[in-house]
């Protein structure tokens, strides 16, 4: 509260710097120093405080803060400090992670109520000083000017949609690239098409001080002589006064000539923005992705149908169809190369894994770098392909991450898939300030927000993560991913009611055919689902799963055995065995094929197969190899020891499990029928009580 009352005051700073420290919000601490230097310059003309410096110096180096120095609690001057320096690709059968593809508080509702409200009241602080600093100043740190792109109007037929996105983000990637410049991702832009909203407030809510609008208008005549008209304007918004525009001009030229335009906007914005511009960054900007206009066309209806990688798989498959034809067109189209190979990649990961699809992405990738090896886009489609295609190499993948952040710092996609890997890896901490930066330049994304809310739901901070949750499914409230975090926290922390009540509160606007399905196949939260919602399920057909029969049928095993009918559950276990078999033969390094074969045959009692299975998985996928999928790898394998009756070699697998970033939890193992055989067995009563992690 004081901070919001007076956010200049140091020692208020300090004090809630070295607060968010203590309750691990790092970079929160390192923001708020950020803007205490920020207002300080631009408000109060003041140099930044060597004190709140020397504090987030301590702090990002990971040094203990400490208790408030004297001077600090009474107020008396402090003296300056000395040398003080002035900053997820889908499983099969675990939930999407946007690379990662991201527990428990005390079991007492009384605790985590508490728990809740100091979270509450600390979150309120932060929020009235963030809505003071963007209601009063500009949002961009000194010497560095913030923009948002925003979608440009299409005037032309609306077949060409696709086509004046394309030019939106060929505009926004070629500013990006300007030092100086701080662009908002493409996912937080896009919120805006079509908007009713006010500049000024589009511009808060992204914490920018200009915004690019435009129209643009594909004039198609007979012969192929078309041109393109794009009408582009720079709006200055500054607190207080009425939007201003800072350079306006039409272009207006041959289709032909549609690369040079872009590069000229570009050029004009820079300038208009007093930014200076190196004859490397001017170079840059002159660029063209290909010399074949009918390769590029066809590339833009690949992102549109692409989704930034997001799409499901039958959009995917057009995306593939229309990158396939752009490097037909031209063989030399780097960028067309590493989306082919991203969207192969995605439908790889998010469904059966395909061998020679995986093998395809592989060589697209390597295309891609061959043409361009300072393109970033290309080191993001191999570090992709290293992540997702078995057999997985995480260290591999985060090489090529860093190698494309090296080349563009603040790509926010290569941001997003390095904190996946880093959590992979088991480096949790490491992940943090990435996320940080990444939720900075894509505020309104729903995924980066999702993202912070596996993080945190994995660290089992449940009030960080509920909070995320929150605001990923405010910013895409049809996506049934947004759902799954918000039941996910709600089951760590033991509460099926809500879990279930948000289930019932998503099914009112998403398709129950669509988020039923997902809720039954990702994570195994079947048992989550109502005894209609389960009905519902056990009547949706293979498609509802993607086609993939082995998954569909599992699920109904599982479906029916939680049911009490046995004798469908063997039914259908049988058939998840067949298909799971023939699965893991085409993917024989997929650990989690391996650990899902085995829960079908362990629901058949074969007891033997079942175990070899289990164990293959998790030699394939162990935690200490990938952070993030190897703890669901060996759930699995908790699963099948249950089945087979085996309590002692359960246990031994479920107690590490409490100890790594996980989503289960101590809370969670009292809700979960899985778990059921165990309750009265000592060592699980002792996990439940004690609450050990």
């Amino acid at each position: 509260r004081l901070a919001a009352v007076d956010p200049a005051d140091t020692r208020v700073a300090q004090g809630l710097m070295r607060a968010l420290a203590a309750a691990g919000d790092a970079p929160g601490a390192l923001r708020h120093a950020e803007i205490v230097d920020r207002i300080r310059q631009q408000e109060l003309e003041l140099p930044p405080d060597p004190a709140v410096q020397a504090l987030a110096e301590r702090i990002r180096r990971g040094d203990g803060v400490g208790p408030a120095p004297a001077a600090e609690r009474t107020g008396a001057p402090q003296p300056a400090a000395a040398g003080a320096s002035a900053d997820a690709a889908l499983a099969p059968r675990t939930a999407p992670a946007e690379g990662a593809q991201p527990g428990p508080a005390s079991a007492r509702r009384a605790a985590g109520r508490l728990a809740w409200l100091v979270s509450a009241g600390a979150l309120a602080a932060v929020a009235l000083l963030f809505a003071w600093q963007r209601t009063s100043r500009s949002a961009e740190p000194a010497g560095v000017r913030r923009i948002a792109v925003l979608p440009f109007e299409n005037q032309g037929d609306s077949a060409d949609a696709y086509f004046a996105d394309g030019i939106t983000d060929e505009l926004r990637g070629k500013l990006a690239a300007v030092p100086g410049l701080e662009v908002v991702a493409s996912p937080s832009s896009k919120e805006y098409r079509g908007t009713t909203k006010a500049l000024p407030q589009i511009a808060r809510e992204l914490g920018v001080s200009y915004l690019l609008i435009g129209n643009i208008r594909w004039q198609k005549a007979p012969g192929g002589a078309s041109r393109v008209r794009v009408s582009p304007e720079l709006v200055r918004i500054a607190p207080g006064a009425a939007p201003t525009t800072r350079w306006q001009q039409p272009f207006d030229a041959a289709l032909t000539d549609v690369f040079q335009v872009q590069a000229d906007i570009a050029a004009q914005v820079v300038g208009a923005l007093d930014v200076m511009l190196a004859d490397s960054a001017r170079r840059e900007l002159r660029l063209q992705p290909t010399e074949n206009l009918a390769a590029y066309d066809q590339f833009l209806k690949g992102e549109a149908a692409a989704q930034g990688m997001k799409a499901d798989q039958a959009s995917l498959r057009r995306a593939i169809a229309y990158y396939e034809r752009a490097v037909e067109l031209d063989s030399t189209f780097a960028d067309a190369w590493s989306q082919l190979s991203r969207a192969r990649t995605s439908l790889y990961s998010n469904g059966v894994p395909d061998r020679d699809l995986g093998e395809q992405a592989r060589v697209a990738a390597e295309r891609a770098r061959s043409l361009n090896p300072r393109s970033p886009l290309a080191y993001l489609a191999l570090g992709d392909f290293f992540g997702s295609v078995n057999p997985f190499d995480n260290e591999r993948a985060m090489a090529e991450y860093e190698q494309g952040l090296r080349l563009a710092p603040d790509n926010v996609e290569l941001l997003g898939a390095a904190v996946s890997t880093e959590t992979s890896l088991g480096r949790w901490d490491a992940a943090l300030p990435r996320l940080a930066r990444a939720s900075s330049l894509d505020p309104r994304s729903a995924s980066a927000a999702r993202r912070q809310a596996t993080v945190k739901l994995f660290l089992r901070n449940y009030a960080a993560a509920d909070s995320a949750a929150d605001r990923a499914a405010a910013l895409a409230p049809t996506a049934p991913q947004m759902v799954s975090i918000k039941v996910l926290v709600a089951l760590a922390r033991g509460d099926l009611g809500r879990a279930r009540a948000e289930i019932r509160a998503a099914s009112r606007r998403i398709d129950p055919a669509i988020l039923l399905p997902f809720f039954a196949y990702y994570q195994d939260l079947y048992w989550v689902l109502e005894d209609d919602q389960q009905r519902q399920v056990l009547a949706a057909p293979p498609g509802a799963f993607d086609d993939d029969r082995g998954g569909w049928a599992l699920v109904r095993a599982e479906l029916y055995q939680l049911r009490g009918d046995r004798h469908r559950m063997l039914v259908y276990a049988d058939s998840a065995r067949l298909a799971l078999d023939e699965q893991v033969r085409a993917a024989p390094e997929d650990g989690q094929r391996h650990a899902l074969y085995g829960v079908a045959l362990a629901y058949l009692g074969r007891k033997a197969d079942a175990a070899r299975e289990a164990r293959r998985g998790v030699e394939l996928m162990p935690i200490s190899r990938d952070g993030y999928f190897g703890p669901y790898v060996q759930l699995q394998q908790v699963r099948i020891h249950i089945l087979l009756g085996e309590p002692e070699a359960a246990l031994d697998r479920l107690e590490p499990l409490l100890r790594v970033p996980f989503y289960l939890s101590p809370a969670w193992l009292r809700i979960d029928p899985t778990f059921d055989p165990l309750r009265t067995h000592p060592r699980f009563q002792g996990l439940v009580a004690n609450g050990v992690r």
